[in-house]
């Protein structure tokens, strides 16, 4: 595999690394030493799920790819590296990184969801219903895996696909990562009013959250309110004041690019 991205997805089967001993006590009346948060997979594994809700999806699969590193055989880690491959778009890698979950999980439910939409959204919709079908064969409720369901619906089956993604929402626990994941797979697919609401709810549960606002000002401006859009994207700046895709958002004009676009698909129908 060519060096890049996922060069730093690799790692060893060697086992967590031994942590260091505790220090000693300190002596009666000396000041409390300095202490650093252990950075062990639940670091990084926090860590992957802040910069996801911030958007910040290549951070997530690093702190996945180094949750790894100290346990190769956390499942969270796994699905959390497949979701932001998915969030990058990279779709082959996905699919290939499924694979290799799978040696570990085999037939794990979750993994076989997230596969799916790989193939979904590659375009091997037959190979992609079959995965998915798999997945949902597997005992439990996973928001996951009818998250997924969900999206390979929506084009063919648009009610079912709306049942799966409120039964999502129902077996999710907390909710607002779930909201976030359906607000974001409803724009892509131009579902835009439904898309707001379910970004709506998400920022009620998750206010701090940049990506949630960055995404509900796109819904708004694709509906055409503007105004709201400026507020929405000035919200993810605040929050993430690094990431260039919310400020070049909130620098732009919205609106204009999407009075654009529908004036040339109001001139191609004429």
């Amino acid at each position: 595999m060519a060096k890049g991205r996922f060069t730093s997805l690799e790692f060893g089967d060697e086992g967590r690394p031994v942590q260091p001993s505790a220090p000693p006590a300190a002596a009666p009346g000396a000041p409390a030493p300095f202490t650093q948060e252990v950075k062990d997979a639940a670091y990084y594994m926090r860590q992957a799920e802040a910069q996801a809700l911030e958007g910040n999806h290549d951070g997530a699969l690093r702190s996945c790819s180094a949750a790894l590193g100290e346990n190769p055989l956390l499942l969270d880690a796994w699905v959390g590296q497949l979701c932001a491959l998915l969030d990058l778009g990279e779709y082959p890698e996905a699919r290939l990184w499924a694979d290799k979950a799978l040696e570990r999980f085999p037939e794990n439910p979750q993994v076989l969801a997230a596969k799916s939409v790989a193939l979904h959204r590659m375009g091997q919709r037959r190979d992609a219903r079959v995965v998915n079908d798999a997945a949902l064969q597997a005992k439990g409720e996973w928001p996951l895996v009818w998250l997924c369901r969900g999206e390979l619906m929506l084009a063919d089956s648009p009610p079912a696909a709306t049942e799966c993604l409120n039964r999502a929402i129902r077996t999710a626990s907390p909710k607002g990562p779930t909201l976030l994941r359906i607000g974001a797979i409803l724009l892509g697919y131009g579902h835009y009013s439904p898309a707001l609401s379910a970004l709506q709810r998400a920022a009620a549960e998750l206010p701090q959250a940049a990506r949630v606002w960055y995404l509900i000002g796109r819904a708004q401006e694709e509906l055409g309110f503007a105004a709201q859009a400026r507020v929405s994207y000035q919200q993810a700046q605040h929050l993430a004041p690094r990431i260039a895709l919310y400020r070049d958002a909130t620098e732009q004009r919205p609106g204009i690019l999407v009075a654009i676009k529908r004036l040339l698909r109001r001139l191609w129908h004429r």
